[in-house]
């Protein structure tokens, strides 16, 4: 992770990577910005063979569409990942990740393809063992 500006620490951190995820969501801001990356990463000549799209929040609700950020940024979307509140909250409110609590929602198989996408296959990843609620443990 790096900061939403250029340092001279991220610069290099991102020459060494193998892959290097630029991350943004829907809203115009955004998209301006991470259009203002892209063209300083091709001034500081950076691989845009490692450089992958991930979108973050992705709901039919707001108006812009993954098709338009492609469009947009001419860049391919690597993976989105959906706006999902109810698998976060629930995640946060077991204080597990969103991904684990419920890895069979759209949040969940997000994650998991981003997972093999970035491992670069698909494979599966192990989940942890869920435990048992409180009741669930005095009643069995």
């Amino acid at each position: 992770d790096t900061p939403s500006f250029f340092t001279e620490s991220a610069t290099a951190a991102m020459r060494e990577s193998d892959l290097v995820l630029l991350v943004g969501s829907l809203d115009l801001g955004t998209i301006k910005n991470m259009k203002a990356c892209l063209i300083i990463m091709d001034k500081l000549n950076f691989s845009r063979a490692k450089l992958k799209l991930v979108l973050n929040r992705v709901g039919k609700e707001f108006g812009v569409y993954p098709k338009d950020i492609e469009a947009t940024l001419k860049m391919p979307i690597f993976v989105t990942i959906p706006a999902d509140a109810k698998s976060v909250l629930t995640g946060l409110n077991q204080g597990v990740p969103a991904a684990y609590s419920l890895p069979d929602s759209d949040f969940g198989r997000s994650f998991q393809m981003l997972a093999n996408a970035v491992a670069g296959g698909a494979r599966e990843v192990e989940l942890p063992v869920k435990k048992k609620g409180f009741f669930a443990r005095v009643f069995a």
